[in-house]
């Protein structure tokens, strides 16, 4: 990587977070909400759809905490 990008990683880190954080909900809730719709499409119940969406994609929160440790 370059010194720039080096630079822009940094910056984006410091003072960033909070959009990226924000972005990464988004993200995570965006294919949460995609897999529900495919398990109710299936005939499955509100609460099914949930709990096999989240089964499927796994702990949003752990899935979180390894996109942040990859954002060094």
């Amino acid at each position: 990587m370059s010194w720039t990008g080096s630079l822009r990683s940094r910056w984006r880190s410091l003072f960033g977070s909070d959009r990226a954080t924000q972005e990464l909900d988004r993200e995570i809730q965006f294919h949460l909400d995609q897999q529900i719709a495919q398990n109710l499409a299936l005939g499955m119940s509100g609460a099914e759809a949930r709990r096999e969406a989240l089964r499927t994609f796994g702990n949003p929160t752990a899935v979180k905490e390894a996109a942040r440790e990859t954002w060094g």
